[in-house]
């Protein structure tokens, strides 16, 4: 369990690609039970990590790396979600559905707008339907390999569950539409914020490509 410890938070600090594959085999190895709230435990402290990390030295790696268009149309959702007083809601929904990459939210953060204070407890709630998921994914899959009953693994309301949650995952994009998450470029721009100034220099490509 320290070694698995050490490589998730390493690996969502850094933000290296694998999440969802460390989900699945933290379920193979310690069960849903313990599984689930570890894997949510690490995934909230690495992305705690991520954000300090890019607070601390990310602008001009940011800029450098030209992510200032990807997060362009974000900082513009949470500078309308935080004006009309519903920027909670905006950040669990960003989430929970696959809207934007969870990485791309940990890096951003500090640089659209979003405190550390909403940060954490948004992070916590919108990544359960995720991390249950894919535990249980991994915890299924090391069952069925051992020759055990899936039904001890699972019981069927947790299964039920688990495919209302695959279902919600498949109509995120209509789904987020009919919340108006995916209307707010339309709305303006917002007020300008530590992107702008950190990514002046690329001010005019970021207008083209918005």
């Amino acid at each position: 369990m320290s070694v698995f410890t050490v490589i998730f938070l390493v690996k969502h600090t850094l933000c290296i690609p694998g999440g969802t594959l460390l989900n699945a085999v933290g379920g193979a190895l310690f069960g849903v039970y313990i599984a689930v709230p570890l894997c949510l435990l690490l995934s909230v402290v690495g992305g705690i990590g991520a954000y300090l990390v890019s607070l601390t030295c990310g602008a001009p790696l940011l800029a450098k790396w030209r992510m200032e268009s990807r997060l362009l149309p974000l900082k513009r959702r949470v500078d309308a979600a935080a004006s009309r007083g519903s920027l909670f809601r905006l950040l669990v929904s960003m989430r929970m559905l696959p809207l934007f990459p969870q990485w791309l939210i940990n890096l951003g953060g500090p640089h659209i707008g979003i405190p550390l204070h909403l940060f954490i407890p948004t992070t916590a709630i919108g990544l359960v339907p995720y991390v249950v998921a894919t535990v249980g994914s991994g915890a299924t899959l090391a069952g069925m390999l051992d020759g055990a009953d899936v039904s001890t693994l699972l019981p069927p309301s947790t299964i039920i569950m688990l495919c209302m949650i695959a279902g919600a995952v498949g109509l995120g994009p209509s789904l987020a539409g009919r919340l108006g998450l995916c209307s707010v470029e339309s709305q303006g721009g917002g007020e300008a914020g530590p992107l702008d100034g950190a990514v002046s220099s690329s001010s005019s490509s970021i207008s083209n490509t918005a």
